[in-house]
């Protein structure tokens, strides 16, 4: 009898700290894989959280439901009420008055959502649902990419977006690049050429990784250029008005351009200047607008919005040659929201 109390009392020692510690390792930076009760779940293809991140096929993570309700909109009998439609064009023309009051044209492109590009990971059919609205009503300022990266995706072995971040990697966003000189401007200025050579290089793990709380477990990888340019770009802020030499890439993103910021690039390809209006794609495609363009004006277009009579003021500022509103798609049909209120 002493002998099985002994063993019990000892079984509850050994055993008892492993539920501590797997809550533990999923509430700190660094968290070891044999307590982590998410990465244990990724493991299995099951996502501990699936309105924050889902787990794909071959380790694909996706962005869930929680935002912007991406899942449901990226199935194909998904279909867009009207009057989202209707407001939303409603703020495309007006942004494209103001732009030609400036003098300015105006250009807006959908970056296409991870789930249209990698969808068979999720088990969706290539096609999707909200977003064939553009392919339905192509026009000069109606350009979206997913066709376009979809064939790439085809013509390479290497991936386009980053298995563990929502966002497109280097690699996608050249081609990204390459598909906005070609049809949203219309081949009207040099550019850099397609042969650009890329590598596979480590990197960190991205945004849904730490959604999941297991970012420091899986390995991430950039494809990236091969040989980077070394020019150094005259970064501006135009509200504090500082000024500072940075590498090409501009130091963008996204909590950096809630101000308007200025890039000039002496070397570029072109001498035009650019309101740039983005997202978080942006940051990937900086260097290569900034290689191209010789000024280029970035702000995030949700705080540019958010006061347009400031924004019109940017626009009598800069007096960019083109206004380029670039969106990622599941949220390339919401600016209705910035319309007036009557």
């Amino acid at each position: 009898m002493n002998k099985l109390i002994i063993f019990l009392v000892s079984f509850s020692f050994a055993f008892f700290p492993i539920p501590i510690f797997g809550i533990y390792a999923q509430h700190k930076i660094f968290s070891y894989s044999i307590f982590n009760y998410n990465y244990s779940l990724y493991r299995l293809g099951i996502s501990s959280d699936k309105n924050k991140a889902l787990v794909g096929s071959d380790g694909w993570l996706f962005l869930g439901n929680n935002y912007v309700s991406v899942m449901t909109k990226s199935k194909t009998n998904y279909k867009i009420p009207d009057d989202e439609v209707n407001s939303n064009e409603q703020f495309i023309k007006k942004l494209k008055d103001i732009s030609e009051e400036a003098n300015s044209k105006f250009k807006f492109i959908a970056l296409p959502n991870k789930h249209s590009i990698y969808g068979e990971h999720l088990g969706l059919n290539s096609n999707v649902g909200e977003y064939s609205y553009y392919s339905h009503n192509a026009n000069p300022v109606r350009s979206n990419m997913v066709s376009y990266l979809r064939g790439m995706k085809t013509k390479t072995s290497n991936d386009l977006y980053f298995k563990t971040d929502t966002h497109w990697n280097d690699l996608g966003a050249f081609y990204g690049y390459q598909y906005l000189m070609k049809y949203t401007f219309n081949d009207n200025f040099n550019r850099i050429p397609s042969s650009l050579k890329f590598h596979e290089i480590k990197y960190k793990s991205g945004d849904l990784a730490r959604l999941l709380n297991v970012e420091d477990l899986i390995p991430g990888k950039n494809i990236t250029v091969l040989a980077p340019t070394t020019d150094k770009v005259i970064r501006t802020n135009l509200i504090t008005n500082v000024v500072s030499n940075v590498g090409i890439q501009g130091d963008i993103n996204n909590f950096a351009i809630k101000q308007p910021i200025n890039i000039v690039n002496n070397n570029a390809l072109n001498n035009i200047s650019i309101l740039w209006l983005h997202d978080s794609f942006g940051r990937a495609m900086s260097p290569y607008m900034h290689s191209t363009f010789r000024n280029v004006t970035h702000q995030h277009y949700t705080d540019a919005f958010e006061n347009m009579s400031n924004l019109k003021k940017l626009i009598q500022n800069v007096k960019p040659d083109i206004i380029l509103l670039s969106v990622v798609e599941r949220n390339s049909l919401s600016f209705g929201k910035y319309l007036p209120k009557n």
